[in-house]
Formats: C-alpha cells, structure tokens, sequence
C-alpha cells in the first residue's frame, strides 16, 4: 500500500468509510497491516455510525459527520498535534 502514496512522510491519516472507489474499511485494514504506515494514527470522519467497527479495525479517533466544530477545537479533545491528510 506505500507504494501508492506520495513519498512524504504522515503524521495522521483523515479517512472517511464511503469512499468512491472502494470502502474505507478496506483502507483502515491495509493502513494498519502496512509496518511502514501501521503507527500513524487514522481518524475516521464519516457519516456512517459505526465508531466501535472503527476502533476494532485500528481508528485512533472516530467522528460522524456533520462534525461539531467545538468538539475539534475542545482543548480536551485528545488527538495528534499534526496536519490532516486525506487518503483518496
């Protein structure tokens, strides 16, 4: 799967499960069996709610569209101090 992605380094990963091409399930899985890109932490935004298939499969955080915006501001959010990149 690295061999698909540009040759920059990720901090996190921005991923939602309808994808147009294939799902975002089948993504999550091969991001997190790749050892090159298994530690970098997916966040899943999506409108479909299933946070605990999210996490099962390895989603460090998991949020369901429309997304609150206070919530990603929260100061108690825990998430990456990064950029997010999208996977398309």
């Amino acid at each position: 799967m690295s061999d698909s992605l540009p040759k920059v380094r990720r901090n996190v990963f921005q991923l939602d499960v309808v994808l147009s091409d294939c799902d975002g399930w089948s993504v999550l899985r091969r991001l997190k069996a790749d050892s090159e890109l298994s530690e970098i932490p997916v966040i899943m935004v999506t409108i479909v709610d299933n946070e605990a298939m999210g996490l099962d499969l390895g989603a460090a955080h998991y949020l369901i569209k429309p997304v609150d915006r206070d919530r990603l501001a929260s100061p108690d959010r825990e998430a990456p101090d990064c950029a997010f990149v999208d996977y398309h």
